[in-house]
C-alpha cells in the first residue's frame, strides 16, 4: 500500500531539461499563499494538482540519487533544505506540470504501445538471455520508488518534455556580436603581484569581560545545543534473508531448459545488407544493375529514396523486428539477392553477405546457467512477496517484533541515536554499513511520519520505526565559557588583521609601491602569472580573481585567504586584451552559448505558461511537508 505513495522522475529525462529545471526555479516564485487544510495541495497549475506525498516522494527520490556525493553516502533533510534541493524538487514538478498542461491543450500524446517498446528495449530492464526481464523492471520500480503506473505517467511526461522544448530550442544559436563580446570577455587576461599578511605578527585582542563574553554566547548560542536524540526500530529484510528461501531443484532446471531450449542454444546469425527504396519499379530497377555488377552501396548512395543502414548484423532471427525481413535474411543462400520486399518503410532489397552457423548446448553445458536464472527469477519474486507481505502488516499497525517472528526476519532497536549517526557517548549508534541512510531517514519528519523503506546495499530493504525522540536542549553558559571566549578571541583577531590589510591597501592607493609597503612590513612580494576569468589563478581566492578584473591596472585591494586565517593584498601589475579566436575556440564558445541560449529560451517559454494557466502555492502545507514551522500570521 505504500507504493502508491511513491513518486520518482523518468529516466527518459533529456540532460537539457534537467539543467533548465535546476537553474528556472526562480521564475515561479511563491506568489498567491493560501493557506488550506492539511489535505490541500502544495501548488496548483492550470488543472493539475501537486500534492504533499508527490513532493516528499520525489524529495526522498533525489535525496537518495545526490546521498552518494556525500560523507558516508548520507545526505540529512537539513542540509538537502541549505542546498536549495527541496526547492528545485518543487521547481521540477511545477514545470512537469506546465509541460503537461500545455501538451493536453495542443492534444499531444504518447502512446503505451511507444513507451512499452522503450522498456523492453531497456539493457537496464534486461535479463542474460537479453530478453525483457520482469524481475529486473520489478526491481528498478522498487529501487525508484515507483509503481508501473507512474513509471508509464512519468516516462509519457518525458517524452512529452523532449518533443515540446526541441520544437522550441532548434535552430536558436548564439550571433557573431554575442560570440564576439563573450570571447573578450573569457580570454582578457590578468597578472596581479601580492603579499601574504603573517597573522602571528598581528597582536591578539586583550581578554574580555564577562558581560562581552556573555553577548558573544548570546549571538552564538545555537551552537551550544545537545542535539535531538531518538530511540528507533529496524525491521530488516536482507539479500541473504531471501536467499535463504530460494529453493531451485534439479527437476525444474531440467523443466526449464526443456521448455525454453531454444532459447539457451547459440542461435543461427546472419550478417547482411539492405537497401530500401521508394517505389517497387524503384527495387526492380536496381536489382538489375545489382544483377549487371554495380555494388549495393552504389545504388544506396545514388538511388533517389534511397534510406536505411547498409550493412546489418550479425543478427539473429528473432533479433530482425519486421518479420518479412527476418524470413528473407533466413531464406537467402550467401551473395544472393533478393526479390523487392513490400515493408512498412518502402521496398527492400537483401543480400546476405556472411552466416555464423548456431549451435545447440547441451543440459550439461548450460545447466549452471540456467539454474541461476530461475534462482534470479525466483528472487525477485520471493523479495517482492516479502516486502507486500511487511507493507501489509505495516497497514495494520502490527508491531515490527511480532512481523520480524512471523516472517523469520531481524529486528534492531537503537536506544540513542543523534542525527550525526552517534550516540550521546560519542561512538556509532547502529553498527551496519547503511547506518548513516537508516539514522537519516529516522530523522525525516516527526514520530509518526510514514517513512519510505531505505535500500540496502547489496539488495534488500530496511524499515523505521521512531519510538520515541528526545528534544535538544541548551548548553549553560557556565559549561561553554571556555569555548565562547576561544571564538570571541578569533573573530577578534580576524578583525585586527582585516585592518592591518586594509591599511596596506590605503598606503598603495597613496602611491606606495607594493615593494615598499611589503618591505616596511617584512612580508614577500610574489606574482600570479597571467590569468582569466574562467581559468582562474591558485595563489588568489576565487573572489580575489574577480575583483582582479574590476580594477584598472595599478589598483590595489585585499581578501580573505582561501584557508580564511589571514588576508592577502595584491596590485594588479598587467592587462592583456584577448586576441582574435581560433577555430576551436570559436566552435566550443560557440556551442556553450548556444546551450545557454536554448536554456533561456525554455525558461521564457514556461513563464508564459505560468501566466497562460494560472499557479498558486501554499505556504502552510509546504511547510508541514518540509518540517519547518508554520510562518508568523500577519
Amino acid at each position: 500500500m505504500f507504493e502508491m505513495l511513491r513518486r520518482g522522475l523518468a529516466k527518459v529525462l533529456a540532460t537539457l531539461l534537467f539543467t533548465v529545471l535546476l537553474l528556472s526555479f526562480a521564475l515561479w516564485g511563491i506568489p498567491n499563499f493560501s493557506r488550506d487544510g492539511a489535505r490541500a495541495p502544495i501548488a496548483t497549475l492550470g488543472g493539475t494538482e501537486i500534492g504533499a506525498d508527490e513532493f516528499l516522494a520525489a524529495m526522498t527520490q533525489q535525496r537518495a540519487a545526490l546521498a552518494q556525493q556525500f560523507p558516508g553516502g548520507v545526505l540529512t533533510p537539513e542540509l538537502a533544505r541549505q542546498l536549495g534541493l527541496d526547492q528545485r524538487v518543487l521547481g521540477e514538478l511545477i514545470q512537469g506540470a506546465a509541460f503537461t498542461e500545455h501538451a493536453k491543450q495542443l492534444g499531444m500524446r504518447v502512446s503505451d504501445a511507444y513507451i512499452a517498446e522503450q522498456i523492453a528495449a531497456a539493457p537496464a530492464f534486461q535479463g542474460g538471455d537479453k530478453k525483457f526481464s520482469r524481475a529486473q523492471f520489478d526491481a528498478y520500480l522498487r529501487q525508484t520508488g515507483l509503481t508501473e503506473a507512474r513509471f508509464f505517467a512519468e516516462s509519457r511526461r518525458g517524452t512529452l518534455r523532449e518533443q515540446l522544448t526541441g520544437a522550441l530550442t532548434d535552430g536558436v544559436q548564439a550571433s557573431p556580436v554575442l560570440l564576439q563580446i563573450a570571447h573578450k570577455f573569457r580570454e582578457e587576461q590578468r597578472t596581479a603581484a601580492y603579499v601574504t599578511l603573517d597573522p602571528a605578527k598581528i597582536p591578539k585582542p586583550a581578554t574580555p569581560d564577562e558581560t562581552e563574553l556573555k553577548k558573544q554566547y548570546e549571538r552564538i548560542k545555537a551552537q551550544f545545543k545537545t542535539g535531538e536524540t531518538r530511540k528507533f526500530s529496524v525491521l530488516l529484510l536482507t539479500r541473504d534473508d531471501v536467499k535463504s528461501r530460494v529453493k531451485i531443484e534439479d527437476a525444474e532446471v531440467k523443466a526449464a531448459w526443456e521448455k525454453a531450449q531454444e532459447t539457451w542454444n547459440i542461435p543461427e546469425r546472419r550478417k547482411y545488407q539492405m537497401v530500401l527504396l521508394k517505389d517497387k519499379n524503384t527495387a526492380l530497377a536496381a536489382a538489375k544493375d545489382i544483377a549487371g555488377g554495380k555494388a549495393m552501396f552504389m545504388i544506396a548512395l545514388e538511388t533517389a529514396g534511397a534510406g536505411g543502414r547498409l550493412d546489418n548484423g550479425p543478427a539473429a532471427r528473432r533479433e530482425i523486428g519486421d518479420a518479412r525481413i527476418a524470413a528473407q535474411v533466413f531464406a537467402l543462400p550467401v551473395d544472393k539477392l533478393s526479390e523487392p520486399i513490400d515493408t512498412r518503410n518502402g521496398f527492400a532489397l537483401i543480400k546476405v553477405t556472411d552466416i555464423e552457423p548456431g549451435k545447440v548446448r547441451p543440459f550439461e553445458e548450460i545447466a549452471k546457467d540456467v539454474r541461476a536464472s530461475l534462482e534470479q527469477a525466483r528472487l525477485g519474486e520471493i523479495e517482492k512477496q516479502l516486502h507486500e507481505q511487511i507493507e501489509d502488516k505495516r497497514g495494520t499497525r502490527q508491531p515490527f517484533a511480532k512481523i520480524a517472528e512471523e516472517l523469520k526476519l531481524k529486528v534492531i532497536t537503537v536506544a540513542s541515536a543523534e542525527r550525526d549517526g552517534n550516540a550521546p557517548g560519542g561512538k556509532p549508534a547502529l553498527d551496519h554499513p547503511d547506518a548513516g541512510k537508516i539514522i537519516a531517514s529516522a530523522f525525516e519528519g516527526d514520530k509518526a511520519a510514514i517513512r519510505e523503506p531505505v535500500p540496502l546495499t547489496g539488495g534488500g530493504e530496511a524499515w523505521l520505526q521512531v519510538d520515541e525522540v528526545m528534544a535538544e536542549s541548551q548548553k549553560p553558559f557556565e559549561t561553554v565559557k571556555a569555548d565562547v571566549l576561544a571564538i570571541w578571541t578569533d573573530i577578534e583577531h580576524q578583525k585586527a588583521v582585516a585592518a592591518a590589510a586594509d591599511k596596506l591597501v590605503e598606503r598603495l592607493k597613496k602611491g606606495e609601491t607594493l615593494e615598499v609597503v611589503a618591505k616596511s612590513q617584512g612580508l614577500k612580494v610574489e606574482t600570479t602569472g597571467p590569468f582569466k576569468r574562467v581559468q582562474p589563478t591558485d595563489k588568489l581566492p576565487a573572489n580575489g580573481a574577480r575583483l582582479a578584473f574590476t580594477l584598472p591596472k595599478g589598483g590595489a585591494a585585499a581578501v580573505e585567504n582561501q584557508e580564511k586565517k589571514t588576508r592577502i593584498v595584491f596590485v594588479v601589475t598587467d592587462i592583456k586584451a584577448a586576441g582574435l579566436p581560433t577555430k576551436e575556440e570559436a566552435e566550443k564558445l560557440a556551442q556553450a552559448l548556444q546551450g545557454q541560449l536554448q536554456s533561456d529560451t525554455v525558461a521564457t517559454y514556461m513563464g508564459a505558461l505560468r501566466t497562460r494557466f494560472g499557479y498558486t502555492f501554499n505556504d502552510a502545507v509546504y511547510r508541514r511537508a518540509v518540517g519547518l514551522p508554520e510562518a508568523p500570521q500577519k
